[in-house]
């Protein structure tokens, strides 16, 4: 008997039998294909689905979206085939009646044609020669084999012994990070017939695939209904946003509640082969994963009664959970992968062999199959006769009498857990297992834990995870029986330390991988591993780490600060200790000037890409003497690095210095982390690029199996004596030291590394170049108590200041606006940007234009859009095809694939009606010609088809149309279907041109696929590229927004940007240029200063990434760090940038004060005086000021750092200080 899981998709009114509440805004369906085809724009929303005739229905039909209806209602079925194969057509549309509390099931991936050579070799009993497809079909094509499959399937279901789960994937408003959400549970009172078509004449009768499944979930105030319940999101998702509730003397937030009652499936500790059991609409679940899923639900059902929000049987609902995990648990037995073990073992047909021993009863459910094994070897058990395997078993007998008894027992330990054949091959054959790890037999029998620990999945394995080895090592003998684990591995206690210290690992590794933390503070994780969602709850406190401190370090390094404790992997402790002597060391190392004339070779490139120097513009004069001195700097260091923030001339800078004989003399190598950023490289230096991978994979030192490089290999780098490498902020402290070992350094002279380090962090470990940009950057620093070595090394910093990208003769307002979210100090004028937000005549390169809700941004996007592309409203594709680059006759050149990133619309994330899943069905349905035959294929779930711009997914080696050689498809490389092949889409990806990479229905699964729409991509996608034009979407809701991706948006495009935000104005987006709204800052690393958060909602303090006073405020310099200092000792209150409003336009003064008669007083502190663009726009604010009433040393007062960045603190306090407090009331 086996449990049942089912997807449907997430409805606003709980699956009650009506269409949505907002049918049009509810757009977490659309990641469903059968809905993403056919959803509507005129839902009736609200309307019983009692009422509606079945072709009324919406698409949500086929996906349980009426699951708790109350009513009878009926749908009809219309077979794919019948319009147009001959071996269909005599199938009618055929109508049935679906009762209460009813939805259909439907086992697609034992429809599969690949799947049948597995599924036959399990289930023997099926029919076994049945007819193919006579045309391409991934399905069963024979009418019998169908039968038998929708039989088998359905057949191991029982009713009223059978549960079902229902699940979301992605698409719902809880959390688009949760892969697979369990939003219900309850007991399948009833598994209905076979239903079959109305047949117009003579041919096979062909089932209807789905079939009706009841179920005893009733609302959740039904006193009666306790066999089942819907976890209540609904109502948790409609508290008020500032909702809080005392829960055990804890104030939550609602997002701490809601958090509290999400079922995730595959949490950090869980079973993350589950996810097979929750795939493919409908899907067997064995008893071992339910009662897993039944623990997990008994704590939450836990949280919702303490909770108290919904009202309903929550008691009666535990007593039926409890009741639920006792008859699991008789279903059982203690070695759930005897079938997979013997397979490891080397016996082929090992799942045959263990079915047959339960099915001719020679072996107890809760027995040890091992036994029966044994003596069946021996020839001692009459009973296997076997034509299929009693050769081999005998065969198999000397092997395994040769094996120690060590590892006899190591193969039976490994079946306790729930293992694939190969995961317990590499565990149990030695050779195997040396690749990966040094552990010994006798090692893993003591502690099973350390499979978690040093387990290193390929991709497309699932890796070990606590909830595996718990089941197996956790006495339980209503599981076990007497086949109880042996002492040597058994775990008495939920805080076992070797469980502990596993799932610390575990939950290390995931927050390096998905969090960029290299290391946690004892609080952080006693808080995390706490909360893990496990059957055998774990529950520790910073007591009992440091009491098994000696023991935790035998796998991590124990980290000691003035008042934090922390643990940090053993890996990232080395890669960091390497990183920084290497970055110190090289550094510091200065090479001989190559006398070069940098300002010659500047101007030439800059002239030859179209642009114009002027030599009587001082801002052009000031620009070239800041890159001329950075070209300088980058050329005579053996490592250098080379920032600064958009708009500030990096490319010409690079260009100048490839152009450099002396320097190509001995070679320059580019690489860079993505295909994008790789082809903007080349373009710029005039000769090929490479991405790091490239460049690892030609030294063998990429992992295309575990897709990540290699920190070992025996060929060392020795070509090109200089290497530069582009966006560096990018790269994980992984990239950097695989990097770094592949490199002879004795060969290598210069070392450049160019970036942003205001942009997103790297996607994995660390923050490696903010880090290090930090480290370098003095410039604000008190220099009478720098360490001399980094005073030194800090000449390595090329960091370039002068904007000069300016749009129509003046300042960019795109760069003006972004500036505000650079983790740095705007231009001091720069906050005039904000007077002329609002009144779009007076921005140049700038447009925004606001949404007030969720009903108003699809008209306004196709408004804007249809005006910013001068398109003749919806349905203009010839126009819309010209504004992604297409030529005039239509077709994309094949020759300049770059074309179709001309325009391109960024968000924060996939899933809401303003995510990029929804817009981009929005255009497909508006303005994209689709396809009208039925051979006109489509592929994947948002029906992509020729024309149609695409994204690569997953970093990958493919072969082009006609090419023998591979080329690397990269992670976010946007490109544009061609044509159809052969049942093949032929894409053209930016930086191949003239290559077309075929992609079919191969390429796409249940987990989607290798490409998907990117007319609208999330902004993280689009890091390392920018677009002529770009639309951004910036709504309220968010919980991406962070400083660094709005910097990161707000400078993809080169020539003008679209805003669209929600709300009546700007200012709510403002906070978000804080420190505190800081993604970068919040992480957690040890390269150079110690950045530890306690808490895992605490922001961590630092140096040069946050500057925080010691009154608590947020500033952006650490010049202003003093002066709030020097206030704060003189209890001077103060504002700092506290908006200053008048009537004809506002500024954000530094520090505001407020005298007895309430009157303003201002402090503006001058960073970059001697900087001409800097001083401009001081007196351009000066002016500002004088113009509203504000006389310089009466109200207004100015502090200056000098030329080097440093600051006068004596002179502030002796002769600012007391003229200011003279005048304030506090």
């Amino acid at each position: 008997m086996k449990h049942l899981s089912m997807r449907v998709a997430w409805h606003d009114s709980k699956w009650n039998g009506t269409v949505c509440n907002k049918p049009n805004i509810n757009s977490y369906c659309l990641q469903l294909p059968r809905i993403y085809e056919n959803k509507k724009d005129d839902e009736p929303a609200n309307a019983e689905w009692k009422d509606l005739e079945p072709e009324q229905l919406p698409p949500c039909k086929a996906e349980g979206g009426a699951f708790m209806s109350p009513n009878i209602h009926r749908r009809g079925f219309t077979h794919p085939y019948q319009s147009f194969r001959d071996t269909h057509k005599h199938l009618e549309y055929t109508i049935y009646e679906v009762p209460p509390y009813t939805t259909f099931a439907v086992p697609y991936w034992w429809m599969l044609e690949k799947n049948q050579d597995q599924i036959s070799e399990e289930y023997p009993n099926l029919i076994q020669n049945y007819q193919k497809a006579p045309f391409r079909s991934p399905w069963i094509f024979d009418h019998q084999r169908q039968h038998d499959i929708v039989n088998n399937f359905f057949g191991e279901l029982d009713s009223n012994e059978s549960l079902v789960l229902f699940y979301t994937k992605s698409g719902q408003p809880i959390n688009e990070d949760i892969r697979r959400l369990l939003v219900g549970i309850g007991e399948i009172t009833k598994v209905g017939n076979t239903l079959s078509y109305k047949k117009s004449g003579e041919g096979n009768d062909y089932p209807i695939w789905d079939r009706q499944i009841t179920h005893s979930i009733r609302d959740h105030v039904d006193k009666e209904s306790h066999k089942g319940f819907l976890i209540p999101y609904h109502e948790y998702l409609e508290l008020p946003d500032d909702y809080e509730l005392k829960v055990d003397g804890e104030i939550k937030t609602k997002d701490e509640l809601l958090e509290e009652i999400s079922v995730s499936l595959l949490e950090l500790g869980q079973d993350l082969s589950r996810i097979d059991e929750f795939s493919y609409g409908s899907e067997h679940i064995e008893n071992r994963s339910m009662l897993a899923i039944l623990s997990m639900l008994r704590e939450i059902v836990t949280s919702i009664q303490n909770h108290g929000i919904v009202k309903g049987p929550w008691r009666k609902r535990l007593q039926w959970l409890g009741e639920q995990i006792g008859k699991t648990k008789d279903r059982i037995g203690p070695f759930p992968s005897f079938g997979q073990a013997l397979v490891a073992f080397g016996f082929r047909h090992g799942h045959l062999f263990a079915k047959d021993i339960y099915d001719l009863n020679l072996c107890d459910p809760k027995g040890n199959p091992w036994d029966v094994f044994d003596r069946a070897l021996h020839g001692r058990v009459k009973e296997i006769t076997s034509e299929k395997y009693y050769r081999e078993l005998q065969e198999k007998q000397a092997i395994w009498d040769g094996l120690s008894y060590e590892l006899q027992e190591l193969l039976e330990l490994l079946s306790r857990f729930n293992l694939t054949a190969r995961q317990i091959k590499k565990w149990y054959n030695p050779d195997l297992r040396k690749k990966f790890t040094n552990l010994s037999t006798e090692t893993i029998l003591a502690n099973p834990y350390v499979l978690v620990e040093d387990d290193d999945p390929e991709v497309d394995e699932h890796g070990v995870s606590i909830e595996t080895i718990d089941s197996g090592v956790f006495e339980d003998k209503a599981i076990q029986g007497d086949s109880v684990p042996a002492d040597k591995y058994r775990v008495d206690s939920n805080e076992d330390k070797r469980r502990v210290r596993a799932a610390i690992v575990e939950l290390l590794k995931r927050a390096a991988e998905e969090d960029g933390d290299t290391l946690l503070s004892f609080t952080e994780i006693c808080e995390r591993i706490n909360a893990l969602k496990l059957p055998y709850e774990i529950e520790i406190d910073t007591i009992f780490l440091q009491a098994h401190v000696e023991y935790l370090k035998e796998k991590l390094t124990h980290i000691t600060t003035n008042s934090i404790q922390a643990l940090q992997l053993k890996h990232y402790d080395d890669v960091e200790s390497y990183l920084k002597k290497v970055f110190v060391a090289r550094a510091l190392k200065e090479l001989e000037s190559i006398n070069e004339d940098w300002e010659e070779l500047i101007v030439k490139t800059i002239e030859e890409t179209g642009a114009t120097f002027d030599p009587e513009n001082q801002r052009h004069l000031d620009a070239l003497e800041d890159q001329a001195e950075s070209l300088e700097k980058i050329s005579t260091h053996k490592l250098s690095v080379l920032h600064g923030p958009a708009g500030t001339g990096k490319t010409s800078v690079l260009g100048a210095f490839v152009k450099s004989k002396k320097l190509r003399e001995d070679g320059i190598l580019l690489l860079a982390p993505t295909g994008k950023a790789r082809v903007k490289l080349g373009d710029m230096a005039g000769t090929e690029a490479y991405t790091i991978a490239q460049f690892l994979t030609r030294l063998k030192r990429f992992d295309w199996k575990r897709m990540k490089p290699r920190f070992i290999g025996k060929k060392k780098y020795r070509s090109e004596r200089t290497i530069i490498v582009d966006e560096c902020s990018m790269l994980t402290e992984d990239d950097f030291y695989a990097l770094f070992q592949a490199i002879d350094m004795a060969h290598v002279e210069r070392i450049i590394l160019v970036g942003d380090p205001y942009q997103l962090p790297p996607i994995g470990a660390g923050r490696p170049f903010a880090d290090l940009c930090s480290w370098l950057d003095v410039e604000h620093e008190d220099q009478s108590e720098l360490d001399k070595r980094r005073k030194k090394a800090a000449k390595a910093l090329a960091r370039l200041e002068v904007v000069v990208r300016t749009s129509g003769g003046a300042d960019s307002d795109t760069l003006a606006l972004a500036n505000w979210f650079a983790g740095r100090k705007a231009g001091k004028n720069n906050d005039s940007i904000f007077e002329r937000i609002g009144d779009n005549e007076k921005l140049n390169d700038l447009r925004i234009e606001f949404w007030e809700s969720d009903n108003e941004i699809e008209d306004l996007f196709k408004d804007v859009l249809i005006d910013e592309l001068d398109l003749n409203g919806e349905g203009d594709y010839q126009n819309f095809n010209r504004a992604l680059g297409a030529e005039k006759n239509g077709f994309f050149p094949q020759d300049n694939p770059e074309v179709v990133e001309n325009m391109q619309i960024l968000t924060p994330q996939k899933n809401p009606i303003w995510g990029s899943y929804s817009l981009n069905r929005l255009i497909q349905e508006n303005f994209r010609e689709r396809p009208s035959n039925y051979w006109e294929r489509t592929l994947g779930d948002q029906h992509i088809w020729e024309g149609d711009k695409v994204i690569q997914l997953k970093n990958e080696k493919r072969k082009p149309y006609k090419e023998d050689k591979q080329y690397q498809l990269s992670n976010g490389q946007i490109g544009y279907v061609f044509d159809q092949r052969k049942n093949y889409l032929n894409v053209y990806f930016s930086g191949h041109p003239k290559l077309s990479f075929g992609f079919s229905s191969h390429d796409f699964d249940e987990e989607g696929g290798l490409i998907e729409l990117a007319y609208t991509i999330t902004i993280h996608k689009s890091q390392g590229s920018d677009f002529n034009k770009v639309f951004l979407i910036i709504p309220k809701d968010s919980p991406l927004l962070s400083r660094e991706l709005l910097y990161t948006g707000l400078t993809r495009a080169k020539d003008q940007l679209v805003l669209l935000v929600e709300g009546d104005d700007f200012s709510w987006i403002s906070k978000y240029s804080n420190a505190d709204s800081s993604l970068t800052a919040r992480r957690n690393t040890l390269l150079f200063n110690s950045s530890i958060r306690k808490t895992q909602s605490a922001i961590p303090y630092v140096e040069n990434l946050i500057h925080k006073t010691n009154d608590g405020t947020f500033v952006r310099s650490k010049s202003e760090v003093i002066i709030a200092n020097l206030l704060y000792e003189e209890g001077i209150e103060y504002e700092y940038e506290r908006p200053f409003q008048t009537d004809d336009g506002w500024r954000l003064p530094d520090f505001t004060f407020i005298d007895p008669a309430g009157d303003l007083i201002i402090l503006e502190h001058l960073g970059l005086l001697h900087k001409q663009a800097y001083k401009e726009d001081w007196l351009k604010k000066k002016t500002f000021y004088e113009d509203h009433g504000f006389i310089l040393g009466e109200n207004l007062f100015v502090t200056v750092d000098d030329e080097r960045g440093g600051i006068n603190s004596q002179k502030i306090k002796d002769q600012i200080i007391p003229e200011i407090k003279e005048r304030v009331l506090f």
